[in-house]
């Protein structure tokens, strides 16, 4: 009986989980990556030092979201969606495998990645 009811309660529980997963958009990861450049390009504080040497805590975490989800060949996507909201996304050091680091341009500095 016991067993029953943690089985039940398992069920469940991967039930809402897969609710809630197919709640979220596929490109969620791209949403917050822009929406993290935005903040940042709208932060007066935030100088070119802290960008590019990624000190600042809004900085950090774009930085890490880029190095997730803006890399490796199943990312591309992500990357043009970034583009698309406006921000330049390159290679700012590249071999002929690919791209061994990426680069946002923000207004004043540019994000590294990768």
């Amino acid at each position: 009986m016991k067993k029953n009811k943690k089985m039940k309660k398992k069920i469940n529980l991967y039930k809402n989980f897969i609710l809630y997963m197919n709640m979220v958009p596929s490109d969620f990861d791209a949403i917050v990556i822009t929406y993290l450049l935005k903040r940042i390009d709208e932060d007066e504080y935030i100088d070119k030092e802290m960008i590019t040497k990624a000190t600042h805590t809004l900085v950090k975490c774009a930085r890490y979201l880029a190095d997730e989800y803006l890399t490796g060949n199943e990312n591309f996507q992500n990357i043009i969606k970034v583009r698309q909201a406006g921000f330049d996304v390159y290679a700012a050091e590249q071999d002929r495998f690919g791209w061994l680091v990426g680069g946002i341009r923000l207004k004043r500095g540019i994000l590294y990645f990768g």
